[in-house]
């Protein structure tokens, strides 16, 4: 495969693709002896930090998918709780392009 013409790379934020010794990236960088344009996707980014908050507030996990403490165990059957009243909240001084950003951002998830 001819890398030569090679300038953006882009991937998630994972420590395996953007860690600075031995992510993939920068492994690549040093095998072209150059560098390259990182293009880093940020959806993911919130993910751990949330993660952390709800091991602190609810305990650890089993398993990918399975919750130990009580919070955990009542988004199982969140969908069969009662939805809470609320009120909407009006929006002053909403962007003219609202609709178009909210639909390159579900491009972007989807890309």
């Amino acid at each position: 495969m001819q890398l030569n013409g090679l300038i953006v790379i882009g991937c998630d934020g994972t420590n395996v693709h953007t860690g600075h010794k031995r992510g993939i990236i920068r492994l690549m960088e040093l095998d072209l002896n150059r560098s390259l344009q990182w293009c880093i996707c940020l959806l993911h980014t919130n993910e751990l930090p949330l993660r952390h908050l709800l091991n602190s507030l609810d305990g650890a996990t089993t398993y990918l998918t399975e919750f130990c403490g009580p919070i955990g165990k009542t988004i199982k059957t969140c969908k069969e709780l009662p939805v809470a009243p609320f009120s909407s909240i009006s929006v002053e001084n909403k962007p003219d392009n609202m609709d178009r950003m909210v639909l390159s951002n579900i491009y972007m998830i989807f890309a």
